[in-house]
C-alpha cells in the first residue's frame, strides 16, 4: 500500500473515514442506519466525509463546531481512509472543485447538528437544523452548490438524508464518483 503523497489530495476531494476497529457508539449507531438504510456492508464501514482544501487540509464538521484541519494524516492516524472525487466532469476537474472547497470552509465555526444525527436514529421525531449541519450533509450541501445533479442516490436527492456511506457507495457503484487513493494513514 502506498503512502498518500500530499499532491494526491487536491482541493473539492471527498475524504472518507471508516470506522475505528475499537468502535465507539456513535460509530456503531452510524453504521446500523447505514445498514438499515440499504447502504451495503462496506460502504457502511465509513463513518464521516469531509471536503478536501489541498495538501493535507480538510473541513471537519464534528462537535463542537467545524473547523479546518491542517493535516488530516497525523488527526486520523492510524484509521483507514478513501480519497473520492466526482467522477466524469471536466469542469469538476478545471474549476468547480475549488469552489466545492470554498463552500464547504464557509461552514467553519459553526455548531455540529446533533439534531440532524439524532433525525437519522428517531427518524421524523427529530429535525435537523437548517442552519448547522452535520459532515455528510456539509459535504454533499458544497458539491450540490456547484453540481446540483450529483445525487449518490440519496432519497429525494435531500442533503438532510445523506450519510457517509452514500459517498462509497456511489464509488462502489461506479456512479457519480471515483477513487483517487485508498489507504491506511
Amino acid at each position: 500500500m502506498e503512502q498518500l503523497n500530499p499532491n494526491i489530495p487536491r482541493m473539492g476531494y471527498i475524504l472518507c473515514v471508516k470506522a475505528p476497529v475499537k468502535k465507539d457508539i456513535f460509530a456503531k449507531g452510524i453504521i446500523a442506519q447505514q445498514l438499515k438504510r440499504g447502504l451495503s456492508e462496506e460502504a457502511s464501514q465509513y463513518v464521516h466525509v469531509e471536503i478536501l482544501g489541498g495538501g493535507y487540509n480538510s473541513v471537519r464538521v464534528a462537535p463542537p463546531t467545524t473547523q479546518i484541519i491542517e493535516d488530516f494524516t497525523k488527526f486520523y492516524k492510524g484509521r483507514y481512509v478513501k480519497i473520492l472525487k466526482v467522477a466524469n466532469n471536466q469542469d469538476y476537474d478545471d474549476r468547480l472543485r475549488y469552489k466545492i472547497a470554498f463552500w464547504a470552509a464557509s461552514h467553519c465555526n459553526l455548531k455540529y447538528d446533533w439534531f440532524g444525527i439524532m433525525h437519522f436514529i428517531f427518524g421524523k421525531l427529530v429535525t435537523g437544523s437548517k442552519i448547522k449541519m452535520f459532515c455528510s450533509e456539509n459535504s454533499i450541501w458544497a458539491i450540490h452548490k456547484e453540481i446540483p445533479l450529483v445525487s449518490l442516490d440519496v432519497k429525494n436527492n435531500d442533503e438532510h438524508e445523506c450519510m457517509p456511506g452514500h459517498f462509497i457507495q456511489s464509488q462502489l457503484d461506479n456512479k457519480e464518483l471515483s477513487l483517487v487513493w485508498e489507504g491506511l494513514l
